[in-house]
C-alpha cells in the first residue's frame, strides 16, 4: 500500500464522517474510528477499518449509504445472502476513471447484464467515443448493427463470448480488439484470431474493474493480474477490495467472492501480481 493510496482513503473516510448519510459513519464509529483517530491512521492500523459485505449493503437503506447523486448510473445488484436486489450509484466521473483497454474506433458492448453494458457505454461517452450496445437477447440486432457500423472493438463478458463469438468472427473481418470483462476466465476466452488484441479485466458489478491481466501473461495464455489504479487487494479465498475511486457509494474493505493468490512478479513491469 502506498502512502498516496492511504491518504486518498483517509480523505474519503473524512468526507464520509462529515456527511449526513450514516451507514459508514456507524460502521466506522463502532470500530473506534473518528476524525481524531483518522489523523494518525497508518498502514499498520488498516485492519481497524471494518469489513463491508454485500449482505450489509443489501439490507441498508440506499439513502443511508449513498453520499451524493450526480449524473451517472444507478445499478441493481443481487445479494444471494440477503436474497434481494440493492441499488448503487455510479457517477460519470467514477466511470471515466476506470481506464478500460481497447484498440479501435467503433466499440460495441455486449453483456448478459444490461447494467454492465450501459456502464461500459458511458465510459466511452466520457472518452468522446460513440459506442454501440448489443442487445444480449436479440442476436439478429447485434449482428446487423455490428456489420452495418463496422464494429472493430468489442467489450463482452464470458456469456457473450459463448453466445456470439462464432458469428461475430464471420461478419467482422477487421476486428482489432476484444476486451473480456468478467469475474473469471477460461481457455476458450483466448480463441480469437492471432491478430486480434486481447485484454482481460477482472471486474465485479459492485466495484467495476479490480485488476487487469498483464499483456505478457495474455501472450502466454497464463493470466497474471495487476491491481487496477487506486485498488488495494487483500488476497484470500474471499478477497477484500478497497478503492477510493468510488465516492458516491464507497467500497472500503469490501469482502468480494474473488479468490486472489499473490504471486511473485513474472513480467517486465514488475508490478504487484495475483493469480485467480
Amino acid at each position: 500500500m502506498t502512502e498516496e493510496f492511504l491518504q486518498k482513503v483517509k480523505e474519503l473516510i473524512k468526507s464520509i464522517l462529515a456527511a449526513k448519510p450514516d451507514f459508514y459513519r456507524k460502521k466506522l464509529s463502532s470500530a473506534g474510528i473518528d476524525e481524531a483517530q483518522l489523523e494518525t491512521l497508518n498502514e499498520s492500523d488498516w485492519n481497524l477499518i471494518p469489513i463491508l459485505t454485500k449482505q450489509e449493503l443489501a439490507n441498508a437503506p440506499y439513502a443511508s449509504r449513498c453520499y451524493g447523486e450526480k449524473p451517472g448510473l444507478n445499478k441493481l445488484i443481487f445479494s444471494e445472502e440477503a436474497d434481494q436486489y440493492f441499488l448503487i450509484h455510479r457517477t460519470l466521473e467514477e466511470i471515466r476513471q476506470e481506464r478500460l483497454p481497447y484498440d479501435g474506433t467503433r466499440p460495441m458492448a455486449i453483456f448478459s447484464n444490461v447494467y454492465e453494458a450501459i456502464e461500459r457505454c458511458l465510459y466511452f461517452y466520457e472518452q468522446n467515443v460513440l459506442p454501440l450496445i448489443g442487445e444480449f437477447h436479440n442476436p439478429a440486432v447485434i449482428y446487423a448493427t455490428a456489420r452495418q457500423y463496422k464494429v472493430d472493438t468489442i467489450f463482452m463478458d464470458r456469456a457473450a463470448i459463448r453466445a456470439f463469438r462464432e458469428k461475430l468472427l464471420e461478419i467482422l473481418p477487421a476486428l482489432k480488439s476484444v476486451t473480456v470483462i468478467d469475474d473469471t476466465f477460461s481457455a476458450e476466452d483466448f480463441e480469437w484470431p492471432a491478430d486480434t488484441k486481447l485484454s482481460f479485466v477482472l471486474s465485479i458489478p459492485e466495484i467495476g474493474g479490480v485488476a487487469y491481466a498483464c499483456p505478457e501473461s495474455i501472450a502466454k495464455k497464463d493470466l497474471v493480474f495487476h491491481p487496477a489504479d487506486n485498488v488495494y487487494i487483500e488476497p484470500s479465498a474471499l478477497s477484500i477490495i478497497t478503492t477510493p475511486r468510488l465516492k458516491a457509494c464507497p467500497m472500503l474493505r469490501y469482502r468480494s467472492h474473488l479468490y486472489f493468490e499473490k504471486t511473485p512478479p513474472r513480467c517486465a513491469c514488475q508490478k504487484i501480481s495475483f493469480k485467480i
